[in-house]
């Protein structure tokens, strides 16, 4: 039925007392909404179908064009940049290709960050958050910033893989490489972080901090990411981003600040909670040679510890109210009752005693929650 006879129709239906001149407004818009919804589907697919035959013909047109200037034009590519291509040679020897990349990687960068940059000052943006991705207007800026710090990183890596000579072999070698380049990545993404009040490039600038000291700390030149070779390290540096997570909450208005603190603590939890965990199957020495034998000291503290951080995380996240601490405690406390540890116990004392064992824990700490009155503040 059309718009307009369906108007008439309802207004004969008013005159007539059947409907009031509200119901006759709301029947017409919900009408006029599903039928400008029908149009839109029509639109919707008359262009997909009309995309698909533009991509056929664009297919279509290429087979009868001559493409052999592309050929030349590569050629004429290679003889103008033979020159550059030396020249990078003669500087950085036979990984020159790294350094190109790199040069490739800070150009990008630069053409990314500034139309990033561009969009913000005109949207008079004092702050700039992840969650951005989620708005229309600033999803593009978004976008550009996060392909600009990618491009960035790539560039930092490829000048880091330049230290590494190719006599040394990439696992098994004992010399140690410092990570000069990944290191200045520290220094370059937490100044654009807190220069733009930026948590993209801050969540960059955390990546490249665990990754200068997995690097660092790990055997050989392998590289491990999030220093996972060296648990203990990587802990530590999880209770300095938890910690500064901490110092950067304030209790007024919500600002950068608060954002910044809640990176902090949330990428602090996760490396802090997979160093326990790696301890908890691994030890927490490093073992010699390349074959894995834990002590059995070490299993009982690091699950010990596991447990109890599972445990005090979940404890503080019901008292502060705070829904990321309890989730990570009760995540993680849930994976601890899968480690090697328990897994030991079920073998050398039976299923029962494992099974009972494990079940007493948790009972007793839910009794000693409820004790302290944590959950009895919330069901009473």
């Amino acid at each position: 039925m059309r718009l307009g006879v369906l108007k008439y129709m309802l207004s004969l239906f008013v005159d007539n007392n059947f409907i009031t001149g509200e119901q006759r407004d709301n029947i017409f818009s919900f009408m006029k909404e599903r039928k400008r919804r029908q149009i839109f589907r029509l639109v919707q697919w008359v262009s997909i179908i009309g995309a698909f035959w533009i991509v056929f013909g664009v297919l279509a047109l290429i087979k009868l064009l001559d493409l052999s200037f592309l050929k030349k034009l590569y050629e004429f590519v290679v003889v103008v940049t033979k020159p550059f291509f030396a020249l990078m040679n003669e500087l950085f020897g036979q990984n020159y290709l790294y350094a190109v990349f790199a040069l490739i990687g800070i150009i990008s960068w630069s053409l990314f960050f500034w139309l990033a940059v561009r969009i913000t000052k005109k949207e008079n943006l004092s702050i700039f958050k992840l969650s951005y991705f989620q708005e229309s207007r600033l999803r593009s800026a978004t976008v550009f910033f996060v392909i600009s710090y990618i491009c960035a990183g790539l560039a930092f890596s490829f000048l880091n893989r330049l230290l590494i000579p190719d006599y040394l072999s990439y696992y098994y070698s004992t010399v140690k490489i410092i990570p000069i380049f990944y290191m200045f990545a520290v220094v370059f993404f937490m100044y654009f972080a807190y220069r733009l009040k930026d948590q993209i490039s801050l969540l960059f600038g955390i990546y490249f901090t665990a990754l200068s000291v997995g690097t660092f700390s790990g055997y050989g030149t392998a590289c491990y990411y999030l220093a996972v070779s060296r648990p203990v390290v990587q802990l530590l540096v999880s209770i300095i981003f938890v910690l500064l997570g901490f110092l950067h909450l304030k209790d007024e208005a919500e600002n950068w600040c608060d954002y910044f603190g809640r990176t902090y603590q949330w990428t602090g939890l996760l490396m802090g909670f997979i160093a326990l965990w790696i301890m908890s199957i691994w030890g927490i020495s490093k073992p010699e040679g390349w074959v894995y034998a834990p002590k059995a000291y070490e299993l009982w503290i690091a699950n010990i510890m596991f447990i109890a951080v599972s445990t005090g995380s979940m404890f503080y996240g019901a008292y502060r109210e705070d829904a990321m601490f309890f989730n990570y405690g009760l995540t993680f406390l849930i994976i601890a009752t899968y480690t090697i540890f328990f897994s030991y116990l079920w073998q050398d004392f039976g299923v029962a005693f494992g099974s009972l064992s494990l079940g007493l824990l948790l009972v007793l700490t839910g009794y000693l929650l409820k004790r302290v009155g944590i959950i009895k503040k919330y069901i009473s």
